[in-house]
């Protein structure tokens, strides 16, 4: 049974950062997980990082995921540099249901 968590960050009562991590039984996943721009050069992202991690290390999670645009390259760049690397996969998607833009 798939179990997760969601943590938000504010400063007062005003979110300023947010992430979720799910572990499904095998795999840990970061699914949202934002900040801020006024705080993203900050302790604040890298913190909200290592909580899920740990969340996700506790349940005995073996790796943890993420999904990045591959043309987001600063993105890609910034998780490198906290021990996350590409791995060779496809993300594929289907459409269940139109959504109006």
């Amino acid at each position: 049974m798939p179990t997760g968590r969601v943590w938000i960050a504010r400063s007062g009562t005003t979110p300023i950062g947010l992430i979720s991590a799910i572990f499904e039984g095998r795999r840990g996943w970061i699914w949202y997980f934002g900040v801020a721009p006024s705080f993203r050069k900050g302790e604040l992202g890298p913190g909200l990082l290592k909580l899920a991690e740990d969340y996700l290390s506790a349940l005995s999670a073996p790796k943890v995921l993420l999904m990045v645009r591959h043309s987001n390259q600063a993105l890609i760049n910034h998780y490198a540099k906290h021990g996350y690397c590409v791995d060779d996969v496809t993300v594929m998607g289907k459409w269940l249901h139109k959504i109006e833009t």
